[in-house]
Protein backbone atom coordinates (compact mmCIF):
# COMPACT_ATOMS: atom_id res chain seq x y z
CA UNK A 1 0.00 0.00 0.00
CA UNK A 2 1.31 3.25 -0.98
CA UNK A 3 0.03 6.26 1.29
CA UNK A 4 0.80 9.55 0.98
CA UNK A 5 1.10 12.57 3.29
CA UNK A 6 0.04 15.85 3.20
CA UNK A 7 2.85 17.55 5.63
CA UNK A 8 1.90 21.29 4.30
CA UNK A 9 0.72 22.48 7.60
CA UNK A 10 2.95 21.22 9.60
CA UNK A 11 5.77 22.94 11.26
CA UNK A 12 9.45 21.59 12.96
CA UNK A 13 9.10 21.85 16.18
CA UNK A 14 6.63 20.20 19.40
CA UNK A 15 2.93 20.03 18.23
CA UNK A 16 0.26 17.01 18.18
CA UNK A 17 -0.05 16.65 14.92
CA UNK A 18 3.71 16.40 14.33
CA UNK A 19 3.92 14.04 16.92
CA UNK A 20 1.34 11.86 15.78
CA UNK A 21 2.72 11.98 12.31
CA UNK A 22 6.03 11.70 12.49
CA UNK A 23 5.60 8.68 15.53
CA UNK A 24 2.93 7.02 13.87
CA UNK A 25 4.54 6.66 10.49
CA UNK A 26 7.51 5.31 12.51
CA UNK A 27 5.27 2.79 14.04
CA UNK A 28 3.95 1.40 10.69
CA UNK A 29 6.96 1.33 8.98
CA UNK A 30 8.48 -0.84 11.81
CA UNK A 31 5.73 -3.17 12.02
CA UNK A 32 4.26 -3.24 7.94
CA UNK A 33 6.23 -3.88 5.57
CA UNK A 34 3.69 -3.55 3.13
CA UNK A 35 3.00 0.34 3.65
CA UNK A 36 5.07 2.42 1.91
CA UNK A 37 5.08 6.01 2.36
CA UNK A 38 5.09 9.04 0.16
CA UNK A 39 5.65 12.63 1.77
CA UNK A 40 4.67 15.82 0.56
CA UNK A 41 6.16 18.58 1.90
CA UNK A 42 6.88 22.31 1.93
CA UNK A 43 10.13 24.32 1.78
CA UNK A 44 9.92 25.12 4.99
CA UNK A 45 10.07 21.86 6.15
CA UNK A 46 11.32 19.69 3.65
CA UNK A 47 14.49 18.93 6.12
CA UNK A 48 12.33 17.61 8.79
CA UNK A 49 11.26 15.02 7.38
CA UNK A 50 14.75 13.73 6.00
CA UNK A 51 15.19 10.02 5.49
CA UNK A 52 11.26 9.53 3.95
CA UNK A 53 10.76 9.63 0.56
CA UNK A 54 9.84 13.24 -0.35
CA UNK A 55 8.25 15.32 -2.88
CA UNK A 56 8.60 19.41 -2.00
CA UNK A 57 5.59 21.38 -3.55
CA UNK A 58 5.54 24.96 -3.79
CA UNK A 59 1.99 24.94 -2.05
CA UNK A 60 -1.41 23.82 -1.56
CA UNK A 61 -2.18 24.69 -5.24
CA UNK A 62 0.32 21.99 -6.76
CA UNK A 63 -0.32 19.20 -4.25
CA UNK A 64 -3.26 18.01 -6.12
CA UNK A 65 -1.36 17.34 -9.15
CA UNK A 66 1.93 15.94 -7.09
CA UNK A 67 0.16 12.88 -5.70
CA UNK A 68 -1.97 12.29 -8.86
CA UNK A 69 1.69 11.83 -10.34
CA UNK A 70 3.15 9.93 -7.18
CA UNK A 71 0.56 7.51 -7.89
CA UNK A 72 -0.38 7.25 -4.13
CA UNK A 73 -3.51 4.77 -3.14
CA UNK A 74 -4.37 6.82 -0.36
CA UNK A 75 -3.84 10.65 1.08
CA UNK A 76 -3.53 10.78 4.67
CA UNK A 77 -3.52 14.72 5.44
CA UNK A 78 -4.50 17.01 8.82
CA UNK A 79 -7.83 19.08 8.11
CA UNK A 80 -5.73 22.47 8.26
CA UNK A 81 -4.57 21.49 4.12
CA UNK A 82 -6.63 18.95 3.46
CA UNK A 83 -7.65 18.90 -0.23
CA UNK A 84 -11.01 19.76 -1.15
CA UNK A 85 -10.73 18.20 -4.80
CA UNK A 86 -8.32 15.39 -3.75
CA UNK A 87 -7.13 12.81 -6.84
CA UNK A 88 -6.93 9.93 -4.43
CA UNK A 89 -9.53 8.47 -1.66
CA UNK A 90 -8.57 10.83 1.80
CA UNK A 91 -7.82 10.01 5.30
CA UNK A 92 -8.71 13.27 7.63
CA UNK A 93 -6.49 14.00 10.94
CA UNK A 94 -8.08 16.15 12.90
CA UNK A 95 -6.49 17.10 16.08
CA UNK A 96 -9.04 19.85 17.22
CA UNK A 97 -12.02 21.92 16.43
CA UNK A 98 -11.32 25.03 18.75
CA UNK A 99 -11.79 27.37 16.10
CA UNK A 100 -15.68 26.81 15.08
CA UNK A 101 -18.75 27.36 17.23
CA UNK A 102 -19.80 24.71 19.87
CA UNK A 103 -23.20 25.18 19.05
CA UNK A 104 -25.02 21.93 17.18
CA UNK A 105 -28.06 21.68 15.39
CA UNK A 106 -27.88 21.28 11.70
CA UNK A 107 -26.90 23.42 8.72
CA UNK A 108 -27.87 26.11 10.31
CA UNK A 109 -24.87 26.40 12.47
CA UNK A 110 -22.56 25.76 9.63
CA UNK A 111 -22.47 29.82 8.76
CA UNK A 112 -18.95 30.27 7.97
CA UNK A 113 -17.03 29.39 4.97
CA UNK A 114 -13.84 27.62 6.72
CA UNK A 115 -16.69 25.81 8.55
CA UNK A 116 -18.93 24.72 5.33
CA UNK A 117 -15.18 23.79 3.66
CA UNK A 118 -14.19 21.44 6.69
CA UNK A 119 -17.83 19.95 6.53
CA UNK A 120 -17.44 19.16 3.14
CA UNK A 121 -13.61 17.65 3.29
CA UNK A 122 -14.82 15.31 5.79
CA UNK A 123 -18.21 14.33 4.17
CA UNK A 124 -15.95 12.71 1.02
CA UNK A 125 -13.04 11.53 2.89
CA UNK A 126 -12.57 7.66 3.47
CA UNK A 127 -12.32 8.02 6.83
CA UNK A 128 -11.43 10.78 9.96
CA UNK A 129 -9.14 10.58 12.78
CA UNK A 130 -9.85 11.85 15.93
CA UNK A 131 -6.98 11.39 18.79
CA UNK A 132 -9.71 11.03 21.32
CA UNK A 133 -13.71 10.44 22.11
CA UNK A 134 -14.02 14.18 23.13
CA UNK A 135 -12.73 15.68 19.21
CA UNK A 136 -15.13 12.61 17.98
CA UNK A 137 -17.87 14.61 19.31
CA UNK A 138 -16.78 17.85 18.35
CA UNK A 139 -16.61 15.98 14.56
CA UNK A 140 -20.77 14.71 15.49
CA UNK A 141 -21.44 18.32 16.49
CA UNK A 142 -19.80 21.04 14.81
CA UNK A 143 -19.22 19.25 11.45
CA UNK A 144 -22.01 16.54 11.30
CA UNK A 145 -19.17 13.92 10.49
CA UNK A 146 -21.32 10.36 9.99
CA UNK A 147 -20.44 8.69 12.88
CA UNK A 148 -19.08 5.43 10.95
CA UNK A 149 -16.17 7.42 9.79
CA UNK A 150 -14.55 8.21 12.44
CA UNK A 151 -12.09 6.33 13.87
CA UNK A 152 -10.50 7.42 17.21
CA UNK A 153 -6.19 7.25 17.52
CA UNK A 154 -5.28 7.70 20.90
CA UNK A 155 -1.87 9.00 20.82
CA UNK A 156 1.08 7.61 22.37
CA UNK A 157 4.46 8.39 24.55
CA UNK A 158 7.85 7.79 23.04
CA UNK A 159 9.60 4.94 24.78
CA UNK A 160 12.54 7.05 25.62
CA UNK A 161 10.32 8.58 28.50
CA UNK A 162 10.45 4.95 30.26
CA UNK A 163 13.86 5.76 30.59
CA UNK A 164 16.15 8.20 32.56
CA UNK A 165 17.43 11.13 31.03
CA UNK A 166 20.10 13.25 32.26
CA UNK A 167 18.78 16.89 33.04
CA UNK A 168 20.32 19.31 30.51
CA UNK A 169 18.20 22.23 32.65
CA UNK A 170 19.05 23.01 35.95
CA UNK A 171 16.18 22.30 38.51
CA UNK A 172 14.11 23.57 40.17
CA UNK A 173 11.67 24.57 37.45
CA UNK A 174 8.14 24.06 35.93
CA UNK A 175 7.60 23.20 32.71
CA UNK A 176 4.54 23.80 30.57
CA UNK A 177 4.21 22.30 26.78
CA UNK A 178 1.96 23.30 24.01
CA UNK A 179 1.78 25.43 21.45
CA UNK A 180 1.63 29.40 22.79
CA UNK A 181 -2.05 29.90 21.53
CA UNK A 182 -4.78 32.06 23.57
CA UNK A 183 -6.33 29.02 24.52
CA UNK A 184 -3.43 27.76 25.80
CA UNK A 185 -3.89 30.87 28.57
CA UNK A 186 -0.34 31.85 27.93
CA UNK A 187 -1.11 34.87 30.06
CA UNK A 188 -2.85 33.65 32.75
CA UNK A 189 -0.01 31.18 33.45
CA UNK A 190 2.24 34.51 32.83
CA UNK A 191 0.31 36.36 35.43
CA UNK A 192 0.39 33.59 37.79
CA UNK A 193 3.88 32.59 37.82
CA UNK A 194 4.89 36.17 38.08
CA UNK A 195 2.91 35.94 41.72
CA UNK A 196 4.60 33.03 42.31
CA UNK A 197 7.88 33.86 41.69
CA UNK A 198 7.80 36.02 45.17
CA UNK A 199 7.99 32.70 47.06
CA UNK A 200 9.34 30.16 44.85
CA UNK A 201 13.06 29.56 43.53
CA UNK A 202 11.56 27.90 40.61
CA UNK A 203 12.20 28.78 36.95
CA UNK A 204 9.22 28.00 34.03
CA UNK A 205 10.46 26.29 31.00
CA UNK A 206 8.24 26.84 27.86
CA UNK A 207 8.14 23.83 25.03
CA UNK A 208 6.34 24.39 22.07
CA UNK A 209 5.85 25.87 18.76
CA UNK A 210 5.20 30.35 19.15
CA UNK A 211 1.33 30.53 18.59
CA UNK A 212 -0.98 34.19 18.41
CA UNK A 213 -0.04 34.26 22.30
CA UNK A 214 3.63 34.66 21.86
CA UNK A 215 4.83 37.15 24.10
CA UNK A 216 7.81 39.20 22.37
CA UNK A 217 9.70 38.68 25.99
CA UNK A 218 9.28 36.13 28.13
CA UNK A 219 11.54 37.69 30.69
CA UNK A 220 13.65 36.71 33.55
CA UNK A 221 13.46 33.03 34.72
CA UNK A 222 11.86 31.52 31.47
CA UNK A 223 13.88 29.04 29.19
CA UNK A 224 12.18 29.08 25.62
CA UNK A 225 12.37 25.77 23.83
CA UNK A 226 10.13 25.75 20.52
CA UNK A 227 11.89 22.05 19.50
CA UNK A 228 13.22 18.86 21.86
CA UNK A 229 14.21 15.74 20.35
CA UNK A 230 12.44 13.23 22.31
CA UNK A 231 14.92 12.33 24.76
CA UNK A 232 15.83 15.82 25.67
CA UNK A 233 11.77 16.28 26.25
CA UNK A 234 12.07 13.18 28.39
CA UNK A 235 14.49 15.15 30.26
CA UNK A 236 12.73 18.08 30.65
CA UNK A 237 9.29 16.23 32.11
CA UNK A 238 11.45 13.80 34.64
CA UNK A 239 13.62 16.75 35.84
CA UNK A 240 10.76 19.26 36.67
CA UNK A 241 8.96 19.73 40.19
CA UNK A 242 6.06 20.53 38.02
CA UNK A 243 3.89 19.67 34.36
CA UNK A 244 1.73 22.88 34.30
CA UNK A 245 -0.89 23.11 31.38
CA UNK A 246 -3.41 25.64 31.24
CA UNK A 247 -4.91 25.09 28.62
CA UNK A 248 -9.06 25.81 28.00
CA UNK A 249 -8.91 23.34 25.47
CA UNK A 250 -7.45 19.85 24.59
CA UNK A 251 -7.86 18.00 21.66
CA UNK A 252 -5.68 15.00 22.73
CA UNK A 253 -4.30 15.48 26.00
CA UNK A 254 -0.65 14.28 24.73
CA UNK A 255 0.91 16.22 26.95
CA UNK A 256 -0.72 14.95 30.39
CA UNK A 257 0.14 11.48 29.20
CA UNK A 258 3.92 12.50 28.60
CA UNK A 259 3.91 14.06 32.04
CA UNK A 260 2.49 11.03 33.38
CA UNK A 261 4.44 8.92 31.41
CA UNK A 262 7.55 10.68 33.02
CA UNK A 263 6.38 10.23 36.90
CA UNK A 264 5.99 13.18 37.72
CA UNK A 265 3.10 15.68 38.94
CA UNK A 266 0.91 16.92 36.13
CA UNK A 267 -1.65 20.06 36.96
CA UNK A 268 -3.76 20.76 34.55
CA UNK A 269 -7.39 22.10 33.41
CA UNK A 270 -10.51 19.08 33.36
CA UNK A 271 -10.86 19.97 29.65
CA UNK A 272 -10.89 18.41 26.11
CA UNK A 273 -9.61 14.88 25.63
CA UNK A 274 -7.20 14.96 29.20
CA UNK A 275 -9.86 13.41 31.08
CA UNK A 276 -10.11 10.22 29.26
CA UNK A 277 -6.11 9.81 29.23
CA UNK A 278 -5.47 11.10 32.58
CA UNK A 279 -8.31 10.01 34.69
CA UNK A 280 -7.61 11.51 38.80
CA UNK A 281 -4.02 11.14 38.16
CA UNK A 282 -3.65 15.06 37.54
CA UNK A 283 -4.18 18.06 39.89
CA UNK A 284 -6.91 19.59 38.60
CA UNK A 285 -8.19 23.61 38.39
CA UNK A 286 -10.49 25.68 36.89
CA UNK A 287 -8.75 27.46 33.46
CA UNK A 288 -10.95 29.93 33.81
CA UNK A 289 -9.38 31.24 37.17
CA UNK A 290 -6.57 32.54 37.84
CA UNK A 291 -6.16 31.72 41.59
CA UNK A 292 -7.28 28.14 41.00
CA UNK A 293 -4.66 27.68 38.62
CA UNK A 294 -1.87 29.25 41.35
CA UNK A 295 -3.53 26.97 44.08
CA UNK A 296 -3.23 23.77 42.21
CA UNK A 297 0.70 24.75 41.63
CA UNK A 298 0.93 25.63 45.45
CA UNK A 299 -0.94 22.15 46.00
CA UNK A 300 1.50 20.22 43.82
CA UNK A 301 4.65 21.80 44.98
CA UNK A 302 3.99 21.42 48.64
CA UNK A 303 2.36 17.57 48.25
CA UNK A 304 4.15 15.20 50.77
CA UNK A 305 6.71 12.70 49.12
CA UNK A 306 4.23 9.45 50.14
CA UNK A 307 1.56 11.23 48.51
CA UNK A 308 3.74 12.28 45.15
CA UNK A 309 5.12 8.56 44.86
CA UNK A 310 1.26 7.43 44.78
CA UNK A 311 0.25 9.91 42.38
CA UNK A 312 3.13 9.45 40.09
CA UNK A 313 2.76 5.16 40.46
CA UNK A 314 -0.76 5.62 39.55
CA UNK A 315 -0.28 8.11 36.60
CA UNK A 316 2.79 6.02 35.20
CA UNK A 317 0.68 3.15 35.22
CA UNK A 318 -2.56 5.20 33.21
CA UNK A 319 0.10 6.25 30.53
CA UNK A 320 1.65 3.24 29.74
CA UNK A 321 -1.41 1.78 28.00
CA UNK A 322 -1.21 4.64 25.24
CA UNK A 323 1.63 3.65 22.87
CA UNK A 324 2.56 5.01 19.27
CA UNK A 325 2.10 0.99 18.08
CA UNK A 326 -1.54 1.08 19.00
CA UNK A 327 -2.08 4.48 17.50
CA UNK A 328 -0.34 2.75 14.37
CA UNK A 329 -2.49 0.36 14.38
CA UNK A 330 -5.81 2.23 14.65
CA UNK A 331 -4.63 4.53 11.89
CA UNK A 332 -4.05 1.63 9.57
CA UNK A 333 -7.33 0.50 10.29
CA UNK A 334 -8.37 4.35 8.90
CA UNK A 335 -6.09 3.96 6.18
CA UNK A 336 -7.68 1.03 4.82
CA UNK A 337 -11.09 1.35 5.15
CA UNK A 338 -13.43 1.26 1.73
Amino acid sequence: MIIGVNTLSLQPGYGGREAFIHNTLRAIQAHSRESHFVLFTDPGNHEAFEGWKRVQVDGPKALGDAVAEARVQILLSPLESALAKCPVAQCVLVMDLQKFPNESGGWRWLKGGAQRAAHQICSEARSVIAPSEFIKRELLQKLEVAMEKIVVCPLGVDPAFDTRQAPFVEPPYILTVGRTDETKNVAMLRSVMATLWQEIPHSLVVVGQAGDAEPEDWGPRVIRVEQAPSIQLAALYQHCELVVLPSAYEGSGVAALEGLRAGTTVVCGRVGGIPEVAHTAPIYFNPENRGSLAAAIRRGLGEKPSERRSRHEAGRKLALEFTWDRCASKTMQALRRT
